[in-house]
């Protein structure tokens, strides 16, 4: 385009091309931004595929010992409502 521009005659309008340029270089910073952040992405996942491990161990061991781990959130819960009974009633 910049060539054609370039080997234009003079009295013909140069803006329709000028436009041209213009909207080719914002599609191709647009690009280069959205590549940008794929690469952030790709240099993120074993990060988060490790997260997402953790995760999974922690709901096997909640699952493992549901009954367990329900029954210490239940006696918490109980305290601070005890807590809050006391204190604001």
């Amino acid at each position: 385009m910049y060539y054609k521009r370039q080997n234009m005659p003079e009295n013909e309008n140069k803006e329709k091309v000028n436009i041209e340029i213009e909207m080719v270089s914002k599609e191709v910073t647009k690009i280069r931004n959205e590549i940008k952040l794929c690469n952030k992405i790709k240099i993120r996942v074993p990060e988060i595929k490790g997260q997402i491990k953790k995760i999974q161990v922690v709901i096997i061991i909640i699952k493992t010992g549901n009954l367990i781990f329900l029954t210490h959130i239940f006696l918490i819960w109980f305290k601070i409502f005890k807590f809050i009974n006391l204190h604001f009633n």
